[in-house]
């Protein structure tokens, strides 16, 4: 099974002269000026099969290809976290623990949990009397949180087949996975089935850039981040599928809609990073 990061693929933005396509430096500041065939990769996958980046891969070929993806950046996946966001990924996943309402006592599950930066917001604040779950596909990532947080509870696990029993669980978090998971629709239906009655499901991730600078956002999604991927930890491959799977996820609003076809009410979402990164919250009634 091949990578298709690996493998050559239709450029996003498309600058011709002459029938001929320009050159690197051409495509690298292309996104600044253009928006060439942004729609052929923002659409959904056809049925039967998932997006990988700007790719389509069959359903079942997703989560080893992400599973691969973060075994690699897991040394450094970290540092990159704070070169990437400057840090501010910290501040968004404090606004998340703040916004979902962590109380002592609770239960709570972090799932695609990676290193364990949003799990050990939720730890102190569940203290005392409480029970934090960190789960993840990834065996070396979640090796990092359990360093981290060896008096948690870990499991390895798909988001799509959680294996819980019905209302385990106060709170579930998933900051920035969501987009690794190929069927969501599973994922989210699970989240919902884990919670109690009552408990409320939070979603932080990114947003396709749109609004003010829109080009420039792009431009760093899709050839910013494998420049610093590839300068920092010579690998640009993996972040270029990590900035691709944001220009392709679908917009907040579409995103809520999911999480009421999922079966939660009062599912809202909030801005925490200028329209780039949301909240999504939705409760189990029943």
């Amino acid at each position: 099974m091949k990578n298709p990061l690996l493998t050559s693929q239709p450029p996003l933005y498309c600058i011709k002269k002459n029938g001929r396509q320009n050159g690197a430096a051409a495509r690298f500041f292309a996104p600044l000026f253009y928006n060439c065939a942004m729609q052929d990769f923002i659409k959904p996958a056809p049925p039967g099969a998932a997006d990988f980046g700007f790719a389509d891969v069959a359903v079942q070929d997703k989560t080893p290809m992400v599973d691969g993806v973060f075994s690699q950046v897991a040394p450094y996946y970290g540092r990159m976290n704070d070169i990437m966001s400057a840090g501010m990924h910290r501040i968004w996943k404090d606004a998340a623990v703040f916004f979902g309402g962590v109380r002592p006592g609770m239960r709570v599950l972090d799932l695609a949990c990676g290193g364990g930066d949003l799990a050990a917001r939720v730890l102190p604040k569940i203290a005392p009397g409480g029970q934090l779950t960190l789960a993840d596909i990834n065996a070396p990532m979640l090796e990092l949180a359990r360093k981290r947080l060896p008096g948690a509870r870990f499991v390895r696990c798909n988001g799509e087949q959680l294996p819980f029993a019905e209302g385990s669980f106060d709170r579930v978090f998933i900051g920035f996975g969501l987009r690794n998971i190929a069927r969501r629709e599973i994922a989210l239906s699970e989240m919902r089935r884990v919670l109690r009655p009552g408990g409320l499901a939070a979603v932080l991730e990114f947003a396709p850039p749109r609004g003010f600078f829109v080009g420039a956002k792009k431009w760093y999604l899709r050839a910013g981040l494998p420049f610093l991927g590839r300068v920092f930890f010579n690998d640009a491959n993996n972040y270029r599928y990590l900035g691709e799977s944001i220009l392709r996820f679908p917009p907040p609003q579409q995103l809520a809609e999911m999480l009421r076809a999922a079966g939660f009410v009062r599912a809202d979402f909030l801005p925490v990073a200028a329209g780039a990164v949301y909240l999504h919250r939705g409760r189990k009634v029943l």
